[in-house]
């Protein structure tokens, strides 16, 4: 009997499930033939969008309305620890690093007769899940010959800065270490083949340690043993046996004057992530970092004799670099502010936090009687004497604006139900900010959006690595100012050696998207790379222009079969496949052995049910996406469903030479009395600040249609010009979508401010508008990564953006202003909602983003920042793409 149900069940089932196959086919059939006529009917564009989204409701009448009302807090999850048990150490993907992996960071200024030396006695080490980091301090020509051929080696990955020293060198290494477990060497120095395998194996069987020291050999210029009795005589029992026997405890680190614990050492890189830079002062940056490493993690000798090490002591040098860097004074100095630094460090806290952070803690084991509860009424957080805010990431998201405003460092915590939300980027990337997750997906969104520290809210350790987070980074602060701690980052050194990158497109006619694979060609080539474009379906303008400037393209005819194409490139020996939004021959690259990345250039809002199934299907044979924001990365991992793990940031980049800074003074004059302001008075040249305009002019460049948000924009304009009656208001760009212009048009008439508005249709040659503009204006519901934006802060303009696309990436900049958009989170628009926020009207909205042009109207018109253009430049920003595709990232196939 009972297999009979069994099987009556089955045949039920099987029944039922073919019905629903059949009725999904006779609705995707449905959906096609009404799209086909769709596109052919002389419908309006909003019309025929209303009435997509009907006919998809239809199919699946649980899809809400999206609601323009600021985001909630979710209610409070309940947090238990696995088993009823917090885990006793730090789960490494849960800190957004490699498990197993140690990093080795080796800085070098002018070393090359060392330097081979020590970097094969990293390569040779027992344990060889390893990565090497070099960094060149702005060395000579030697060095650099060196690092070209380290750059062909695997795990060497090698970077070059401008001489900043030492402990810039280290902290920026550091920012590019992926290891579970860090350390650094010399150029002049040497590691015994056992170091890290015995290191390591300390710091894993023992959860609870922060790090571990061990003794060394010390050497002289020649590599043999010193035996010269006065150099550390109180840690060499038998000096010709050139043995450093360091103290088995290390507890006086702190309070005596001696930096004992030498050259050999292993730490957790999460205490790395923690604890944030060196101390930028040469000589002391070593001893600084292991006081405070000691004064909250425990750290201890490895227990036995073995000296694991080989540090170098140059013949009559020693004593005068000491003098050089005054290191005795530095050292007396940093003892005296040891003793203040260790009295702050032993201050209780001040710790609000709310009621998801509250539970957490409760569950992990810190007592309740550290914390108060979140003061927030009406909005108004206080936070004056408050230590460290600690809040559930979704209560964080409904107050980021807020948020934003204050100073107190930030604990961010991440459970299963709290997603990275694209209000959390400009959070994540604050000075002061922690974040805590408890598995490897919520760890990997977080670090799509910043390197800020990174903990396993599971563990045991994370309530204090918390603590000592907000404990440091306060005092740190304090001791040292932000000119101090800046540095400027190292760009990557790679192989290229002729290899070839295939750039593939499903079509190549014009368009942004397209302008960005050419400028990305040239900067691969530029680089050493062999570039092709491949074109996979319908030429136009854009493939002209590649041709007629020298860059190889490759048409290919419709209907390919995916097998030929992977034989083409075979032939043609391409080593890895870079498609921009297209996905064929994804899995028959996979098949071949041939990298396959995608490019992400936008939140795909739009995408169909077919094209975001082809995207998932897709998936398991993409090695990586190059998402050109995190917001785009984001919305391609909650709303495509895609590996966040496979994703990373790659920003686009503006074309620096086009500033034309000579002819500033001449286009902002001539376009200005065109639009009847001939009474405005320009600055002198490029370089020098206009006071802010009676009559400011507000530009927006962007094609006119729906998705760009001109008439929200025109909305609020008429409302600056209650202030500003003389103002303007220029819109630069093609109507994409002309029934959306008419529209604007008319608007512009009904509230009688048509003759206050250019439409300036498109023009190719931008920069006289952003020169005669005081004002950027971009209210989009979504972007990538905007090159109108960088191109108007390039150019001084202050600038008014919605918080979509790249903008949290400018959102410490004095001169941008950013308004919430009209829903909750970019992830939660699709091609079933996208009518009522595209097409709808939000009076919130609009009021934010008139408060926004006026706030911004009132500061001085910049002069044009050359620094910045080169910071955004297509150059630079390419050259990540070089670096990624030549560097040793072990992309699978």
């Amino acid at each position: 009997m009972m297999d009979q149900e069994s099987n009556d069940g089955a045949e039920g089932a099987a029944e039922s499930a073919a019905k629903n196959s059949e009725s999904e086919q006779n609705f995707t059939a449905f959906y096609h033939l009404a799209r086909y006529f769709g596109r052919r009917l002389p419908l309006p564009l909003r019309l025929k969008i209303m009435l997509r989204e009907a006919l998809l409701r239809t199919r699946d009448p649980r899809i809400p309305d999206p609601d323009p009302t600021p985001v909630r807090p979710a209610a409070a999850p309940t947090i238990k620890p696995p088993g009823g048990e917090t885990r006793a150490a730090m789960r490494p993907e849960c800190c957004g690093l490699q498990a197993g992996l140690v990093t080795v960071v080796l800085p070098v200024y002018n070393q090359a007769d060392l330097l081979e030396e020590a970097v094969e006695s990293v390569l040779t080490q027992t344990y060889e899940n390893l990565e090497l980091i070099l960094v060149d301090d702005g060395s000579g020509k030697e060095v650099k010959t060196l690092l070209e051929q380290y750059a062909l080696r695997p795990r060497i990955r090698c970077f070059t800065q401008e001489n900043q020293g030492l402990p810039k060198a280290l902290s920026n290494g550091f920012d590019l270490a992926r290891g579970e477990f860090w350390t650094w060497t010399s150029a002049d120095n040497i590691m015994e083949p056992r170091m890290l395998e015995r290191l390591t194996a300390k710091l894993e069987s023992e959860p609870e340690l922060g790090m571990v020291y061990a003794d060394y050999y010390v050497i002289d210029d020649r590599g043999k043993l010193l035996r010269d009795k006065s150099w550390r005589w109180q840690n060499r029992p038998r000096p010709r046996s050139g043995e450093v026997r360091l103290p088995r405890n290390a507890a006086k680190l702190n309070t005596v004057q001696d930096n004992f614990i030498g050259p050999c050492f292993l730490y957790r890189g999460w205490i790395g992530k923690t604890l944030g830079d060196y101390a930028p002062q040469t000589g002391i940056e070593d001893y600084d970092y292991w006081m405070r490493l000691n004064a909250f993690f425990p750290l201890r000798h490895l227990g036995d004799d073995e000296p694991l090490y080989r540090y170098r002591v140059h013949d009559n040098t020693l004593s005068a670099r000491a003098g050089e860097h005054r290191i005795v004074e530095k050292v007396r100095r940093l003892m005296q502010e040891e003793r203040r630094r260790a009295d702050c460090f032993r201050a209780p806290l001040q710790i609000a936090a709310d009621e998801t952070v509250r539970l957490w803690l409760q569950a992990v084991g810190m007592p309740e009687g550290e914390l108060r509860p979140v003061d927030n009424p009406q909005g108004q957080w206080a936070t004056a004497d408050v230590d460290l805010l600690a809040l559930d990431s979704c209560n964080a998201a409904a107050h980021a604006d807020e948020l934003m405003a204050l100073n107190t460092p930030l604990a961010l915590l991440f459970t299963d139900e709290a997603a990275v939300r694209s209000r959390l980027l400009r959070l994540l990337r604050r000075d002061g900010c922690i974040a805590l997750a408890n598995n490897r997906r919520a760890a990997a969104r977080v670090r799509l959006a910043s390197d800020c520290p990174l903990l396993d809210s599971e563990a045991a350790q994370a309530p204090a690595a918390m603590l000592a987070f907000a404990r440091n980074h306060r005092r740190f602060h304090e001791q040292w100012s932000a000119d101090q701690l800046s540095r400027r980052l190292p760009t990557q050194r790679v192989s290229t050696a002729g290899r070839h990158v295939l750039l593939q497109l499903d079509s190549f006619t014009q368009g942004g998207m397209e302008n960005v694979v050419i400028d990305l060609a040239h900067s691969l080539r530029a680089a050493g790379f062999k570039a092709t474009i491949a074109n996979l379906g319908a030429a136009g303008a854009a493939a002209a222009r590649a041709r007629a400037e020298g860059l190889a393209v490759a048409s290919f005819p419709r209907g390919l079969a995916a097998r030929d194409y992977t034989q083409w490139l075979e032939r043609e020996r391409v080593e890895l496949v870079n498609a921009h939004y297209s996905l064929f021959a994804a899995q028959a690259c996979r098949e071949a052995g041939i990298p396959f990345l995608e490019t992400i250039h936008n939140a795909y809002v739009w995408l169909e049910p077919d094209a975001i199934r082809a995207y998932r299907q897709a998936d398991a044979a993409i090695s990586a996406y190059l998402c050109v924001s995190a917001t785009a990365a984001l919305y391609a991992d909650m709303a495509l469903g895609l590996d966040v793990a496979k994703m990373r940031v790659v920003p686009n980049g503006i074309d620096a030479s086009r500033l034309d800074a000579p002819n500033y003074k001449q286009n902002r004059r001539a376009l200005r009395e065109a639009w009847g302001l001939s009474t405005d008075t320009p600055a002198a040249d490029a370089s020098a600040a206009d006071e802010p305009a009676a009559a400011p002019v507000f530009l927006n460049v962007a094609s006119i249609m729906a998705t760009k948000a001109q008439m929200p924009l025109v909305k609020a304009y008429a409302t600056v010009l209650r202030q500003y009656p003389d103002a303007r208001l220029v819109l630069l760009g093609d109507a994409m979508e002309k029934p959306y212009l008419r529209e604007v048009e008319k608007t512009a008439r009904r509230l009688g401010i048509a003759d206050k508005i250019v439409f300036a249709g498109y023009d190719p040659d931008t920069a006289p508008y952003y020169h005669a503009a005081d004002v950027f204006v971009l209210p989009s519901y979504w972007e990538g990564w905007s090159l109108s934006l960088g191109e108007a802060l390039a150019n001084g303009l202050s600038c008014v953006v919605a918080d979509v696309g790249a903008a949290y990436e400018f959102a410490d900049h004095p001169r941008v202003e950013i308004i919430a958009p009209p829903f909750h989170d970019i992830t939660e628009l699709n091609y079933r909602n996208l009518a009522p926020i595209v097409y709808g009207d939000h009076p919130a909205f609009t009021a934010s983003l008139a408060k926004a042009m006026l706030r911004a109207a009132a500061r001085p018109r910049h002069p044009l920042d050359t620094a910045l253009a080169e910071r955004l430049d297509r150059r630079r920003a390419y050259a990540r793409y070089a670096e990624i595709f030549g560097g040793n990232l072990e992309f699978s196939a």
